[in-house]
């Protein structure tokens, strides 16, 4: 997880922080996704999120936030499935 931001009906969709999170977690080489948390199983809802992964192995997914943390210092894993549209 790279950022969240609180957006409680999804009406408000947080574009500033969205885009100034997916920049930098760009600058340290992973590709950055953003939707509403709700989508996701597992997350809260009420939030627009940026995310990295899905990986295979919690091994894998702590890799890639060390890889992360010099462009953002308070990435974190959460645990989670994509439900899409």
């Amino acid at each position: 997880m790279a950022g969240s931001f609180a957006d409680p009906d999804y009406t408000q969709v947080q574009d500033a922080a969205v885009q100034r999170a997916s920049a930098a977690v760009a600058r340290c080489g992973p590709e950055p996704f953003n939707d509403f948390s709700g989508k996701f199983v597992g997350f809260s809802e009420g939030f627009d999120v940026v995310v990295v992964g899905g990986y295979a192995t919690w091994t894998a997914a702590e890799a890639d936030r060390a890889r992360l943390r010099p462009c953002v210092p308070t990435a974190y894993i959460r645990q989670g499935r994509y439900a899409g549209e």
